[in-house]
């Protein structure tokens, strides 16, 4: 015969306290409460070698007649191409590489950009975001938008500075519209992705006191020549 053991009353409090701010924490939420997921982003200078290749790999970075007359003693070294890369950006886009390069031009200091490289074109991130999905037959559904909203976020902070952002996701919702919220460098926003089938935008971003601070109006997907 087994016996029941004596329940303890301060033991039975204890867990009803835990289950009620469970239950109040999800409730907050309208779910369960968002697991949260820093971003592992790789960030690694390519070697000369690497560099030249990414530039034959798109020859819209530099005519072939001009990489040829081209002296490339110590450019690499004063303007390294750094490869970013993340497990998910990986998933989504296996064949397809993203580059932190600089806009080396007349405007002064030159500007970082980020670009992906995929079938012999270069298309700035996150500008071209929108031509870069159809062109390789990558199609918005409700299934992906929230993963493809985060590369875009990830694209967004790659690109804007030549040091590795730090980013954490904090929330994901999906309603007629993609909610994201995100830590990039200390600073929280909440991203606001419009979506189609075949496009992103407009996409709005708030900073944690509900302010705008910025808006993506990606270009519509126009046909290349």
């Amino acid at each position: 015969m087994v016996m029941n053991p004596r329940r303890n009353p301060d033991t039975t409090v204890l867990v009803g306290l835990l289950v009620l701010l469970a239950a109040s924490t999800a409730d907050a939420w309208g779910r369960k409460p968002p697991k949260t997921e820093e971003v592992r982003l790789s960030w690694r200078t390519l070697s000369d070698s690497e560099s030249k290749e990414v530039l034959r790999a798109a020859p819209d970075l530099m005519p072939s007649y001009k990489a040829e007359q081209f002296n490339w003693t110590g450019v690499f070294k004063d303007y390294p191409l750094i490869e970013v890369t993340t497990p998910s950006l990986k998933r989504l886009f296996p064949a397809e590489r993203f580059y932190n390069g600089t806009m080396i031009g007349t405007e002064r200091p030159h500007r970082p950009y980020l670009m992906a490289v995929a079938r012999h074109t270069r298309y700035v991130m996150p500008e071209e975001f929108n031509q870069l999905l159809p062109d390789i037959g990558l199609t918005i559904t409700r299934k992906n938008v929230i993963a493809l909203a985060e590369a875009f976020i990830v694209l967004a902070a790659a690109g804007d500075k030549r040091t590795v952002p730090h980013i954490t996701f904090l929330d994901r919702r999906l309603t007629d519209h993609a909610l994201l919220e995100v830590n990039i460098n200390g600073d929280t926003e909440r991203w606001d992705f419009e979506y189609e089938p075949t496009r992103f935008g407009p996409i709005r971003v708030r900073n944690a006191k509900g302010t705008y601070i910025n808006e993506f109006n990606v270009p519509e997907v126009w046909l290349r020549d």
